[in-house]
């Protein structure tokens, strides 16, 4: 699995688990997205 991959996945787990809504998990997955450079560094 990607780093993206796994950061994705332990991200959602825990907005999963505060009971976030499916809106605020999608919003979330989006940032992750956007601020992933695919270099293996996050951009900031």
């Amino acid at each position: 699995m990607s780093e993206l991959e796994e950061l994705v996945r332990r991200r959602m787990n825990e907005e999963y688990a505060k009971g976030s809504s499916a809106e605020k998990i999608a919003q979330v997955i989006r940032e992750i997205i956007n601020n992933f450079d695919g270099s293996g560094a996050r951009s900031k």
